[in-house]
């Protein structure tokens, strides 16, 4: 029965080719640390992202001037910021200090970045315990560009640009002390065109400065007191045109406070609004973001609770329509941009998700996730990404930090969420799982026997339109070649939702196109509503067969549209 079903399929139509993907529509890019390596960089340890650039630190990498030598063969650094623009591997800008006399500097801790500066962080000591101020950096902008530093004695050096802040001059970057030294974990960190936030959690230290381009200086507007009692304010921070959220996940014996400062036209701050971790559990506010009205709060740790707090934010700070998504893994870090959230957690399979926000009803729910096998580190036994390093977003680009990557000093992940699906992964036989471009590649579409379809492969999904159905399922069918290179049980899944209820038949089989063998290797159908649903099904049995087909068949189910997408199929090991 296998074959009369297969039997002429060497007379359908392929209504698709192949296109390859647009170079603006690339993803998916692993860029490592550039240049030489010196020292344990962390590169990728602080990452920021603003329209076409991404801002990433490596606050260990050492820089030496010729002749000097290199203080502990360079194992902490002064630390290099380097400012990447589009897709580029390469660095537009470096802003660095070389030299022994900026040891221990580690700038590049933290980063931020808005259209009109960059900012980054300096621990800015000779050691954990001094009297020495640590710092954050503020570069701006020189007429619409990012100025460049120059080269000394063949070393590229910023030190010749830097002013302290308030001071005569001209030079871009302005530098801006703590009260006092700030370890580089404690330093938080958030800019925008307008506003400066900096705080010391170990001493609970809030700093918030606004920028007068009257005295062409930034003017600090609120600094909280310092507090020894562990409440952490300051943990994360984030502004949102002139409202700036501050967490403090140790107030309330670890339940944790979440304040969101609001500055009114003289330039006076207050707290607008105030959410608390009571109803959430301890750990509250030890990752949160702000953009566009959103405020989301992550909440939780090894002992539970974990979950994703949203609110709407207005104009005035007030906060509204609360609402919460259990994740139940360690949330490690958070993004919000607009009304997309993503954020990354511990989960075995995957480590990344992305949220959206219902404008009708203020709810968030998963939209897609990052499979962990998407992206294998070749240089450290192949292990797949870790998700644990900072991430930021901006309209449709994300950046994932991965200081691990390599024994060349880290990498960071140039990533669309509009292309992450689950379905992508080393493992998956599927290519073009999810249909990133508008021809289909890898895709076959055909009609068999009189049966009459379109398939339309916009909005990165495979939308097939049905006018005549035909008498048999395989008379319209989706197919892809597969390598089934061992044999065993394979999983099939992915995603479909038609105009109404109807049905999918998936089957895989051999290749008959050059023996004319079209034998089944295992075949199920599945019922699709109108409402997306994922799909599975596990085919026992299965040959090895490296010229095979995977399809999906459409026919003899009436004439309603049906939309697929995230396919995988993958061999499990049972």
């Amino acid at each position: 029965m296998a074959v009369e079903i297969k039997r002429n399929l060497l007379r359908g139509m392929v209504l698709q080719t192949a296109l390859l993907l647009s170079p603006a529509l690339m993803a998916g890019a692993v860029v490592v640390k550039p240049g030489a390596y010196v020292g344990n960089s962390e590169f990728g340890s602080a990452v920021a992202r603003h329209g076409s650039y991404t801002l990433v630190g490596a606050f260990q990498e050492t820089v030496a001037i010729p002749g000097e030598v290199i203080l502990n063969n360079g194992s902490d650094g002064q630390g290099v910021i380097y400012l990447f623009n589009g897709t580029n591997a390469n660095p537009e800008r470096r802003y660095q200090f070389a030299g022994n006399d900026h040891f221990y500097k580690r700038a590049g801790a933290k980063v931020a970045l808005s259209n009109k500066w960059l900012a980054f962080g300096a621990s800015e000591a000779a050691g954990s315990n001094t009297d020495k101020n640590s710092a954050v950096y503020v570069v701006g902008k020189v007429d619409s560009q990012w100025p460049q530093c120059p080269t000394f004695n063949t070393v590229l050096t910023c030190d010749s640009l830097v002013k302290m802040n308030g001071s005569a001059g001209s030079e871009p970057i302005v530098k801006i002390e703590f009260p006092g030294y700030v370890h580089s974990a404690d330093i938080s960190l958030a800019i925008s065109d307008d506003y400066l936030v900096m705080a010391n959690r170990a001493t609970s230290e809030v700093l918030i400065y606004r920028y007068d381009n009257a005295q062409a200086r930034w003017v600090l507007e609120l600094q909280t007191p310092a507090d020894n009692s562990g409440n952490r304010l300051g943990t994360s921070v984030a502004i949102d045109g002139d409202r700036v959220a501050v967490s403090a996940p140790g107030f309330g014996l670890s339940t944790g406070i979440v304040y969101l400062y609001k500055s009114n036209t003289s330039g006076v701050w207050s707290v607008a609004a105030a959410a608390t971790g009571y109803d959430y559990g301890r750990n509250f506010g030890h990752k949160l973001d702000m953009h566009s009205g959103n405020l989301v709060i992550a909440t939780g740790d090894h002992d539970g609770d974990q979950r994703l707090i949203f609110f709407r934010v207005n104009a005035s700070g007030v906060l509204s329509a609360q609402s919460s998504v259990e994740v139940g893994q360690n949330i490690y870090q958070l993004t919000v941009n607009g009304d997309k959230a993503v954020y990354t957690s511990d989960n075995p399979d995957e480590p990344l998700k992305v949220l959206s926000r219902d404008t009708a009803t203020n709810g968030w729910h998963t939209t897609t996730a990052l499979n962990r096998y998407l992206y294998l580190n070749p240089h450290n036994g192949n292990l797949a990404y870790s998700a644990t390093d900072p991430i930021d977003l901006s309209g449709d680009d994300l950046v994932l930090g991965w200081r691990g990557y390599n024994s060349n000093g880290g990498a960071f992940i140039h990533e669309k969420i509009s292309q992450i699906d689950p379905c992508k992964s080393t493992r998956n036989l599927v290519g073009n799982c999810s249909f990133d471009n508008n021809s289909g590649s890898g895709w076959q579409f055909l009609n068999h026997n009189g049966a009459s379809s379109w398939a339309n492969f916009n909005n990165g999904q495979l939308k097939a339109t049905i006018y005549n159905p035909g008498s048999l399922h395989w008379h319209i069918q989706a197919r892809t070649a597969v390598d089934l290179n061992e044999g065993g049980v394979y999983q099939l899944r992915f995603r479909a939702k038609a105009d109404s209820i109807r049905s999918i038949t998936a089957n895989i089989g051999h290749n008959g196109n050059m023996d004319n063998n079209w034998v089944s290797y295992g075949q199920t159908s599945f019922s699709v509503g109108t409402q997306w649903e994922e799909f599975s099904y596990e085919f026992y049995g299965v040959p090895s067969d490296a010229n095979a087909f995977l399809d999906l068949n459409l026919g003899n189910a009436g004439t309603a549209a049906v939309t697929i997408d995230g396919v995988s199929l993958i061999p499990l090991d049972i």
